[in-house]
């Protein structure tokens, strides 16, 4: 019985040596398995890291181009817009310039101011070349009038004193 049970134990130990055997030959290939599990991850995540830091970069980089083109967009808009201004002011001082130059009887004509735009500028145009006509038109009524009181006044100082002013003006004065 001893010898049966040496035996026994002798195939149980064999039995058990076989199993340890086939567990740690799993487990060495489940642990190499790992470790190449392992570095495929980290070889992902070092590429996963290289792709955020590269779309990083393009985004920074689409910014600043956007910027800068905005930046000079901006700027040519705003030179733009500044001539327009400009051209418009020197215009509208010229117009006025002539006015009172024939108002001060430094030139006998006007020049219309000519601005031929839609904004403000042209609305304030408009509306002083509508008045300077009015102004030019009572000027040569008012020039008329005093053209015919001096005949008048030649004819009264000549000795015909039924002579009368018969042009009006629209100036009360």
């Amino acid at each position: 019985i001893l010898e049966h049970a040496n035996q026994l134990l002798h195939k149980m130990e064999k039995n058990e040596y076989r199993v340890y055997t086939e567990i740690s030959s799993k487990m060495n290939q489940m642990n190499s398995t790992l470790a190449k599990l392992k570095g495929s991850i980290q070889s992902q995540v070092k590429n996963t890291k290289k792709q955020i830091v590269s779309d990083a970069s393009f985004s920074n980089n689409l910014m600043i181009v956007t910027i800068i083109v905005a930046l000079l967009l901006s700027i040519i808009v705003s030179y733009f817009i500044t001539k327009n201004i400009t051209s418009s002011i020197s215009d509208f001082r010229s117009g006025l310039l002539s006015f009172f130059s024939y108002l001060n009887k430094e030139s006998n004509s006007i020049h219309n101011i000519q601005i031929n735009t839609k904004d403000e500028f042209g609305q304030m145009a408009d509306d002083i070349n509508k008045n300077i006509e009015k102004i030019q038109e009572n000027l040569k009524r008012d020039n008329a009038l005093i053209s015919e009181a001096e005949q008048v006044a030649n004819t009264i100082k000549s000795g015909h004193l039924n002579a009368r002013i018969l042009t009006s003006s629209n100036n009360e004065e």
